[in-house]
């Protein structure tokens, strides 16, 4: 039996069964997404949502995960009925689907970081990076369905099966980082954290440019639990270099 057959008849017999998993599984996942982007930009402890509204974001977030997947769903049936319009317009039309879900995915980024995070972000920092992430998803989305259609075709039932599983993993850990490297770059640019030096992680052998000072003063100030907290950072001078050991630029 072919694998995208045995796969489908699977999906059908366990899908009663699998979503309320599922659902379960996305509410604790948008906990994780509200935590690590309250991380990057910075947020005080103390200013971030309390259990119940950080909850009630998360099923924001599962409502708006749930319509961005009914539009990318109808956009995928219209690009599988593009070949009825003929081999010239089709090609047209596949573009103007593949445009369309870039789109609809810069504004699922946009909505999903401006609704996690606590901090307030302009659009002006949020609509490049955005767009950029936008774009890698839909490269991950062909290159997702040309393993499944190339790479799987034929495969053994046991095999096809290992081959989904694992490509799912993979495609998963690729979309995740595509999501928080454009966080990291939004925080980098909302927060104006360069230039930064680049030996800062290896050594304290190092003069700190004014973007680690920046950071590192963030960084502190994220982990206050109450308003009337108070935090003050200050700096010294970085130690000596070791004998015999050139002072890093």
């Amino acid at each position: 039996m072919d694998v995208l057959a045995r796969l489908d008849r699977y999906q059908r017999r366990h899908r009663r069964a699998g979503m309320p998993l599922a659902v379960v599984y996305k509410f604790f996942d948008s906990q994780a997404v509200q935590h690590a982007l309250n991380k990057l930009f910075a947020v005080p402890r103390h200013a971030r949502p309390d259990p119940l509204r950080s909850r009630l974001r998360g099923l924001y977030f599962l409502l708006l995960l749930a319509a961005g997947l009914g539009v990318t769903t109808a956009l995928s049936a219209a690009e599988s009925a593009t070949g009825a319009f003929g081999t010239g317009p089709a090609i047209g039309l596949r573009v103007a689907v593949s445009v369309a879900g870039i789109v609809v995915d810069a504004a699922l980024l946009l909505l999903s970081f401006r609704l996690m995070t606590r901090r307030r972000l302009p659009l002006r920092s949020l609509r490049g990076p955005a767009l950029a992430a936008a774009c890698a998803w839909q490269a991950l989305q062909w290159g997702g369905s040309y393993y499944i259609g190339h790479v799987l075709r034929g495969a053994t039932a046991t095999y096809g099966m290992f081959g989904i599983v694992l490509g799912l993993l993979a495609w998963i850990y690729l979309a995740a980082v595509v999501y928080l490297a454009t966080a990291e770059v939004i925080a980098v640019r909302h927060l104006r954290l360069w230039p930064r030096s680049l030996m800062t992680p290896f050594t304290d052998h190092v003069h700190l440019a004014a973007g680690d000072l920046r950071a590192y003063r963030f960084y502190a100030n994220a982990e206050s639990f109450k308003g009337f907290e108070k935090i003050s950072v200050r700096f010294g001078e970085p130690p000596p270099p070791p004998m015999g050991h050139k002072e890093p630029l």
